[in-house]
């Protein structure tokens, strides 16, 4: 099992933790679970942005990254994770997007299903202030991993 603090090394490994914590910690979340979509993203989007140490990638379980005196990693792969736990909890269909302003790699968000769309649900930065806006735009690179489909 890899564990919160092991060294990734890819960004599809990385998506195999996401998608695993979310499922094995939904609980994690249970105290938010009543909230709404909007709620619930006004909540995460509103926890400091954390980066990994330099030169590590690391995912922490939901119950630490929404801890407000949390002070390790909470950058783009825990706030997808605990999206996914909260989608997971409340039976919201997600999947996550690996996105890059160029032709590789840089960040991970989760869209969600609302109704019969997909809407990007980004909770990362500061500046991104709302359900439906994306970083990169346009993303010229993009993946699409849903979860059960993450290598774990």
């Amino acid at each position: 099992m890899i564990s919160s603090y092991t060294p990734l090394k890819s960004y599809e490994q990385t998506l195999g933790v996401i998608a695993d914590f979310a499922r094995r910690y939904k609980s994690d979340v249970s105290l938010l679970s009543g909230l709404s979509p909007i709620d619930f993203y006004d909540y995460v989007h509103g926890l400091p942005y954390i980066d990994d140490p330099e030169g590590v990638e690391r995912v922490s379980r939901p119950a630490f990254t929404i801890d407000p005196n949390w002070k390790n990693s909470r950058d783009c792969d825990d706030k997808t994770a605990i999206v996914g736990a909260y989608c997971e909890l409340n039976g919201i269909p997600w999947r996550m997007v690996v996105a890059g302003q160029f032709e590789n790699p840089h960040h991970v968000y989760p869209e969600i299903k609302l109704g019969s769309l997909w809407v990007p649900f980004d909770t990362t930065y500061p500046q991104l202030a709302g359900i439906g806006i994306k970083l990169y735009d346009p993303e010229r690179f993009r993946r699409v991993v849903y979860p059960d489909h993450a290598l774990t």
